[in-house]
């Protein structure tokens, strides 16, 4: 037979049987249907505690899968996942459920499955899963009170002597574990807590909170423009960025330094204004070969672009002029993790402090992704905070447009694997979503305060714990319930 979701080409003719002469053929073509894909079957349902579900089915020739799910009482409350293995962990807040599930191959989705109703107080909790755990249990205290039994005395002298050494060997780490390294594709422009942000003319600035408690609905439709499509990349500047006069700005003194070059402190003079504006200034280093100058041009044009309190501001650039420049606002507090390592039990940063400054830089990012832009390199560090505690989102050296089909695809570089997402990481594909894995990840950073998330594991060690469901465990402070959730 023919197969799938192929084009033929085909030339017809007829032979006299007698003569063999044959006629003029006729050339026709034609592609035959993409066959739809078959429905996912052998579907498992166990429980394994008080609220937690574990849903599983044949893989068949499926790459990718999504479970349609919703409580019994409330068909408008649906929820959807995508998932890349056959099984799906549920954490139920109701005791009836419904959900569907259909599977990916390269010829498309194939259709739902029929619904299937799932009731938790029906389901008995799986009894081998109880039984290895019990056994866990018994033989671990079997073994503790033999021990003590036998060198009670001692034992207690070398736990006290073991708790003092790991307390130690603890806190030497968490201090290891915070530095930042280069395996975790990190940028360095702006350092200890030393860089930029702009004050805008909002009253909310002054009141601590980032963005307005409802926002107003957006009412332009303007798009992010990807400077790299400019075949002359000094002309997307000009379209995106000021050029500033050198003789306006003054540099007082270098606070950093990253792949392009210093990164400054100083004054900006603005011709309306009464008071010299406090910027950030990057320089391009002397001698940069002309990728390292397109690419410190780059950024200048994706900042340009944006105008939203919760998005780094861009005050201009110095092109004619060497050393050339890009400035922007000054931050006081300099970056996110930083100042939350310092700042580690300050009693002005309690849970609703935090979560204002989680929610200022939602704000951000939902305003990037409603330019259809994605960042890809979202976490602490790449957040700035000015003296006003205001979240800035910052550092544009891995964003990249979203396409028409609302994903960027990456052909090689770095990714920041503990902050990606991990079907970003296995097919270098980037959208709103992998963003949005980011953002739970730099949610854990704040509540923790500035912790490195999967501390000071290797990145193949992050791959692998995530493809097999772990994710960060609460934070020993106390953390809301619905916080964590959101982080989850």
């Amino acid at each position: 037979g023919l197969d799938a979701d192929t084009n033929y080409n085909i030339e017809l003719y007829a032979e006299h049987l007698s003569t063999h002469l044959l006629s003029k053929s006729v050339d026709l073509s034609f592609t035959t249907k993409r066959p739809i894909p078959k429905l996912i079957r052998d579907i498992n349902i166990r429980r394994i505690s008080l609220n937690t579900i574990i849903i599983s089915w044949s893989s068949n020739d499926f790459d990718q899968y999504q479970i349609r799910y919703w409580p019994l009482n409330d068909d408008n409350k649906k929820f959807l996942r995508t998932l890349l293995f056959n099984n799906f962990t549920l954490i139920t807040q109701s005791d009836n459920y419904k959900f569907q599930l259909r599977g990916h191959t390269r010829f498309g989705w194939s259709l739902y499955t029929q619904e299937k109703s799932l009731s938790v107080s029906s389901l008995l909790v799986d009894e081998q899963y109880l039984a290895n755990t019990k056994l866990t249990d018994v033989t671990t205290k079997f073994v503790e009170n033999k021990t003590i039994l036998l060198i009670g005395p001692f034992i207690i002298l070398l736990l006290l002597i073991t708790v003092i050494i790991l307390a130690f060997i603890y806190s030497k780490k968490r201090r290891t574990c915070r530095l930042k390294t280069a395996s975790d594709c990190e940028s360095l422009d702006y350092q200890k807590r030393q860089v930029s942000g702009h004050y805008g003319p909002d009253a909310f600035f002054n009141s601590g909170w980032s963005a307005p408690l409802w926002p107003p609905i957006p009412t332009t439709s303007k798009t992010y423009i990807d400077p790299h499509t400019y075949e002359d990349p000094t002309k997307a500047v000009r379209d995106f960025a000021r050029e500033l006069d050198p003789n306006l700005i003054v540099i007082e003194s270098v606070i950093g330094g990253g792949e392009f070059g210093d990164v400054c402190r100083g004054k900006l003079r603005k011709p309306n204004m009464m008071k010299d504006v406090p910027v950030a200034i990057k320089t391009l280093k002397q001698g940069a070969i002309e990728k390292t100058r397109l690419d410190f041009l780059s950024e200048a044009s994706i900042m340009g672009q944006f105008d939203d309190e919760n998005v780094i501001y861009l005050e201009g650039v110095v092109t004619k002029h060497h050393p050339i420049m890009i400035v922007t606002e000054y931050m006081e507090n300099g970056s996110l993790d930083a100042y939350l390592r310092a700042n580690e039990g300050n009693k002005c940063l309690d849970a609703l402090q935090l979560t204002r400054m989680l929610r200022g830089i939602a704000s951000g990012m939902k305003y990037l992704s409603d330019m259809k832009y994605v960042h890809r390199d979202l976490a602490a560090r790449n957040i700035l905070v000015n003296k006003d505690l205001v979240c800035k989102v910052a550092d544009f050296g891995l964003s990249r447009e979203i396409d028409d089909g609302d994903s960027y695809t990456t052909k090689g570089g770095k990714i920041p694997i503990r902050w990606t997402a991990i079907e970003a990481i296995d097919y270098r594909k980037f959208t709103s979503a992998s963003d949005v894995w980011s953002f739970g990840v730099l949610c854990w950073e704040v509540v923790s305060f500035g912790e490195r998330p999967f501390w000071n594991w290797s990145n193949q060690d992050v791959i692998k714990a995530i493809k097999n469901s772990y994710r960060l465990p609460p934070p020993m402070v106390c953390t809301p319930t619905r916080t964590n959730d959101i982080i989850i």
